[in-house]
């Protein structure tokens, strides 16, 4: 099962205030991904589908209880000021970057992959 939510302004905020997303992101499941990137990024349109497709079959998520939170950040207000940090703090400069958790804890972080990969990562931090 996956289920979507939006990262909001707030939570980056959070994100940028405590170098880390808030805890009811990251304890919303027992695995959790999150999602950022840019409107304009063509592997995101991609990735968006299989993320649709992953959210309508408990099949295709080997019966995994997963959340994702995802932004396209240049849409949000603190837009500048979240791409320093994600850039300067969390060392990513390429989009979408995902953060995964488990228990609440940083398990893995990658850039656009599959939905292949996306559960891999998530199943074997």
């Amino acid at each position: 099962m996956l289920i979507r939510n939006k990262i909001t302004t707030d939570h980056l905020a959070s994100a940028i205030a405590n170098g880390e997303f808030p805890a009811e992101i990251l304890e919303a499941s027992a695995l959790v991904a999150c999602i950022m990137t840019q409107s304009w990024c063509p592997q995101w349109i991609f990735m968006r589908s299989w993320l649709r497709k992953l959210e309508k079959s408990a099949d295709m998520t080997e019966e995994l209880k997963i959340q994702t939170f995802e932004t396209e950040y240049d849409r949000l207000p603190n837009f500048s000021e979240f791409r320093s940090f994600k850039e300067q703090v969390w060392n990513n400069w390429e989009v979408p970057y995902i953060r995964y958790y488990s228990g609440g804890t940083l398990i893995h972080e990658s850039n656009f992959v599959s939905a292949m990969i996306f559960l891999d990562n998530l199943k074997n931090p």
